[in-house]
């Protein structure tokens, strides 16, 4: 606090003026009787008043701190009345300071008729009769807690001293005028001087107040030390009310923005006293809960319980709040209408300045979409999403169980590998959204024809991988087998429609087949490759022999591989001659593999080796460049005529093969698309029909070439399927022409075809001509 200027204290400038006075007053009365008179006269008085205020303390004190302002004034106009006083003042601090003043002033004082009424503070009269009194006694009244709360003032009249010394005063009476208003002049001068002028500033100061009642300016000083004392000590209250309102406005503004966090908060918040009643939530818990807020309020936590934790997880986690004043951990609750969610919750403890709990925080986070999703993932790194098999993952891992089952129980364990035959036709024909129910209801028909301690895994695509465990014969893995087969070729309603389909599968046994989970499932799968290439819809034992001829057929590929990276490959031109003119219109491409050791290698010594590979179609797509650039040079030196290759059904159906036929034929723009004729084995094209007829149509209304029906009359249903395929040229195969003069029956079938083909319009060649009695019967025949 600054230092303040010594200044003269209020008291003592007083003191200098009463003592003046009283030196005056002696002066004029001076004389022995009337000291002796005026003593008696004061001390009756003064003996008077202070019974008079020690009464009205008594009562009075109470009555002050109950605000009871009529009561208390009720009581001085007994005690004037009873002791003949002029006035008794009081006054209130209690009552001043709610009405925000200094002090309330009230009381009782005799107008000029000596008739008792209210003293009115602001009635200039009654404070002159008040200040021109005889006598007067001021007494404090101290309150219950031992603090001044007003005071009272008793005042005596002059007229009372007029009634006893009448004569003295009658002598006197013009000296004690003039002294008397000396003295009230000079005491009033004094007053206004030292006490009324600063009191007014300082109430026209405070006066001018905020909306909240707090004075806007400073209180001036005094240079008297008690008035400069309360002017300086109100302006510290000031300025101390004014800092604790803003820290008030700060501390509401937090509380304020604690509010909004608590209500927009996106996590529950639940609030429970040590009870664990619950005392409030946010709305983000009611909209977790399903709950209202008033459903919750007052009721123990535990309402949000599930009920499927234990009671022994929840006495450790209030055990781990105990020790450590926080938990965190996933809890399932339940809804109000029984739904349960999972929840990540964290229980924190709030405690007061003696670090006694006071209240629990709860904060929930609603975590059941994440687990939904982990337990997703979890599930896909195990399972097929298609069948909800196990994938080969979990395959492998229920592999290592079962062979260690297989080595306790010293029994056998089967491995399988089946793939489905002909299944990319009907994804091509129906599309993939039926492929899929059909792998669905396929997965679903071989968990029902195995044991429940066995396993079926999807591999990819349309292979399956089955562990058959405790096998004691191979007898009881075939009668597994078989009735998987016959379970998978029961026909398949989808979507309305009825579709037929078979399996081929391998399989070999453990511990005669020792190795690792992939040797064993290649073992397998060599042996349904087996079974398949023996007429598929069938199954397979893995042999030695079966790993022999795939290693050596392996070896073969690569050596294939090889022979075309280094252009070991040659094609080949058959003529195709017109019989009735014999003109040569177009040859056919063969081709040959011309070995460095061995020489001309035909095409059936190494064709089958590459079915079914990417070697397959990268070979075919060579054949038709070599093709067209033959078809180009023969145009430049001006021989018109056609070429024909041949096109596997794995090359035809391939997904690059429409675009790779595309890019060929806009290499060599000299050549006419119509020049190049596919040739397409009728047992291929049976195979899927309706994938087939779409590439074929492809090829012919958008690319220009021609399509022949090579082979025609080898497949089961070729006069039925005749009318299906938009091939522009059918090919007798030679089988038919070779023996059409000795058998009738070779005669009647070609005669047959010569007849079809006229009816839809179709060209026909027949293949193997090598006598002229063929040629001439062929020619009669049409």
């Amino acid at each position: 606090m600054r230092m303040m200027k010594t200044k003269p204290a209020l008291y003592t400038v007083l003191g200098i003026v009463i003592a003046i006075t009283i030196i005056l007053v002696m002066s004029l009365f001076a004389t022995y009787n009337y000291l002796i008179i005026k003593s008696q006269f004061i001390n009756e008085v003064h003996s008077s008043s202070e019974s008079s205020a020690i009464a009205l303390k008594n009562n009075i004190t109470d009555l002050i701190s109950a605000y009871a302002v009529q009561e208390y004034e009720h009581l001085v106009t007994t005690e004037i009345e009873r002791r003949n006083y002029f006035a008794i003042i009081i006054e209130d601090y209690n009552m001043g300071k709610l009405l925000g003043k200094t002090a309330f002033i009230s009381g009782k004082i005799r107008d000029k008729n000596w008739n008792i009424v209210d003293y009115d503070s602001a009635d200039h009269e009654q404070n002159k009769q008040l200040k021109t009194s005889y006598y007067r006694d001021s007494y404090d009244i101290i309150g219950p807690t031992k603090d001044t709360i007003g005071t009272i003032t008793i005042y005596t009249s002059e007229r009372l001293l007029a009634l006893k010394l009448n004569s003295i005063v009658k002598n006197t009476l013009a000296q004690t005028l003039v002294i008397t208003l000396l003295m009230v002049l000079m005491m009033m001068a004094s007053i206004k001087y030292l006490i009324t002028r600063p009191l007014s500033r300082i109430i026209a100061t405070i006066t001018h107040t905020d909306a909240d009642g707090i004075p806007t300016k400073k209180i001036p000083s005094h240079y008297s030390k008690d008035i400069s004392f309360l002017t300086h000590s109100l302006n510290e209250t000031v300025k101390a009310v004014q800092m604790s309102r803003l820290e008030l406005q700060e501390k509401n503004k937090k509380i304020l923005l604690s509010s909004r966090v608590f209500s927009n908060s996106q996590e529950g918040i639940l609030i429970a006293g040590t009870n664990r009643k619950i005392i409030d939530i946010n709305p983000a818990l009611c909209e977790m809960s399903g709950y209202s807020h008033d459903e919750l309020i007052g009721k123990p936590a535990r309402s949000l319980h599930s009920g499927d934790e234990t009671s022994k997880f929840y006495t450790e986690l209030w055990e781990q709040i105990k020790k450590h004043g926080r938990w965190q951990g996933e809890v399932w609750n339940r809804k109000k209408n029984g739904e349960l969610y999972a929840t990540l919750l964290s229980i924190s403890v709030i405690k007061d300045e003696f670090n006694c709990v006071t209240h629990y925080i709860g904060s929930f986070s609603d975590i059941t979409e994440n687990k939904q999703q982990r337990e997703k993932l979890n599930f896909l790194a195990h399972y097929d999403a298609l069948t909800e098999l196990p994938n080969r993952t979990l395959f492998i891992d229920r592999f290592h169980q079962a062979i260690a089952h297989s080595k306790r129980s010293e029994s056998m364990l089967a491995v399988c590998f089946l793939d489905l035959d002909s299944f990319k036709g009907i994804n091509d024909t129906f599309g993939h959204d039926v492929g899929d129910k059909l792998l669905i209801e396929v997965a679903n028909r071989i968990t029902r024809c195995i044991r429940e301690e066995d396993t079926t895994s999807r591999q990819g695509g349309d292979e399956f991988a089955i562990l058959l465990g405790d096998i004691n014969s191979y007898a009881q893995c075939e009668q597994s087998l078989e009735r998987i087969h016959r379970s998978l070729a029961k026909p398949y309603t989808i979507n309305g429609h009825s579709h037929k389909i078979t399996a081929s599968s391998g399989i070999t046994l453990y511990p005669e087949d020792k190795g690792d989970i992939d040797t064993l499932l290649r073992h397998a799968d060599q042996a349904m490759y087996a079974a398949k290439l023996s007429g598929k819809n069938n199954y397979r034992l893995f042999s030695s022999s079966d790993e022999k001829e795939s290693i050596n057929k392996q070896l073969q590929l690569n050596r294939l591989k090889q022979a075309f990276a280094h252009q070991e490959f040659s094609l080949y031109y058959q003529p195709k001659v017109n019989m009735v003119t014999g003109d040569v219109f177009g040859a056919e491409a063969l081709i040959r593999w011309i070995h460095p050791e061995k020489g001309l290698i035909p095409p059936l010594d190494f064709l089958p080796i590459i079915e079914r590979t990417d070697l397959e179609i990268d070979i075919g797509n060579w054949v038709i460049n070599e093709a067209l650039s033959h078809l180009a040079t023969c145009h430049q030196e001006g021989i018109k005529a056609d070429i024909s290759v041949n096109i596997s059904s794995y090359h035809l159906l391939s997904e690059t093969f429409l675009t790779k036929l595309e890019k060929a034929l806009n290499h060599h723009p000299s050549v006419n698309p119509q020049s190049l004729e596919l040739e397409i084995l009728e047992s291929s094209a049976l195979g899927d029909l309706h994938a087939v007829t779409k590439v074929i149509k492809a090829c012919q209304s958008n690319l220009g070439v021609t399509v022949a029906l090579d082979d025609f009359g080898t497949g089961y249903s070729s006069l039925t399927h005749l009318r299906n395929l938009p091939a522009n040229t059918i090919k007798v195969d030679r089988s038919f022409v070779s023996d059409m003069i000795n058998d009738p029956s070779d005669f009647a079938i070609i005669d047959s075809i010569i007849g079809m083909a006229d009816s839809f319009g179709r060209e026909i060649i027949a293949e193997g001509v090598e006598s002229t009695a063929h040629g001439l019967m062929l020619i009669i025949m049409g």
